[in-house]
């Protein structure tokens, strides 16, 4: 939380969070635009987040087994997926 006076400006940094990427500062539902402002009143605003996807996908040797678990897709960061090999 930062204090700010009436007339101050103030530069927003670029927040970094692991497994997401940021998509911009807003102001209720309106995104920020620009990098300085300058304030009149009290506001509050809200870092915006979009969680990183990653795909998932298994290839083997049918005629030497199959893999078995978590089905072949684009998973969240995050989520937990198991694999085996089945012989």
């Amino acid at each position: 939380m930062y204090s700010l006076y009436y007339g101050d400006s103030f530069v927003f940094e670029t927040p970094e969070r692991t497994g997401y990427t940021f998509l911009g500062w807003y102001d209720g539902n309106e995104k920020l635009k620009g990098t300085v402002w300058k304030f009149t009143e009290d506001k509050t605003f809200k870092a915006k987040w979009q969680i990183n996807q990653y795909q998932f996908a298994a290839d083997c040797d049918q005629a030497k087994g199959q893999v078995s678990g978590t089905s072949l897709g684009t998973y969240d960061y995050g989520t937990e997926i198991s694999v085996s090999a089945i012989p």
